[in-house]
């Protein structure tokens, strides 16, 4: 049998919730703990974890907006099972920064992954490559739809006004 490890100082305050404890949590729901740490030099700096119920359980470990948050404060739209509008739920602060700012790192991945060119070898060089291939790819597409878009380049562009038509004629053949 394998021994339970006993809790440090840095761990997660709290861990995944298990499925009772999820199912009696609401959606909306979320709790916070703040850590103060201390570097090699003598400063300290706090970093908060912050564990939220949407659909599912989602965690965010941050150092911006280490304080707690105020339950009015931030308010998401989701869809709920039976409703024909969507609801307002209470989410965190930081919940809010990350859909600003990072979510266009969630989606440059799936649309990278969508239309791949990569292939699996031993050679690494060539996997970097074929990454970067795939990266360069799918950055001139974007900027083609955007200048598109704003009618300005050639006419033959006017085509990728929808990035998802005219996705399928932008592959590499």
């Amino acid at each position: 049998p394998t021994e339970k490890k006993a809790r440090k100082d840095y761990d997660v305050p709290f861990l995944k919730l298990l499925n009772g404890a999820l199912k009696l949590v609401t959606r909306g729901w979320y709790r916070e703990a703040v850590a103060k740490v201390q570097t090699k030099k003598g400063g300290y700096y706090k970093i908060q974890c912050t564990t939220w119920r949407d659909k599912k359980q989602v965690m965010f470990l941050h150092t911006a907006f280490v304080s707690p948050s105020k339950r009015s404060d931030t308010a998401v739209q989701r869809h709920v099972k039976g409703k024909q509008q969507r609801v307002n739920l209470s989410a965190p602060i930081v919940q809010r920064e990350y859909t600003k700012h990072c979510n266009a790192v969630d989606r440059n991945d799936m649309e990278s992954s969508d239309y791949t060119c990569s292939i699996r070898t031993a050679r690494c060089y060539l996997r970097i490559f074929f990454w970067l291939l795939d990266r360069a790819v799918l950055s001139l597409f974007i900027i083609i739809c955007s200048l598109a878009q704003h009618d300005t380049g050639d006419n033959i562009w006017k085509r990728f006004r929808n990035r998802h038509k005219g996705r399928r004629k932008f592959q590499i053949a």
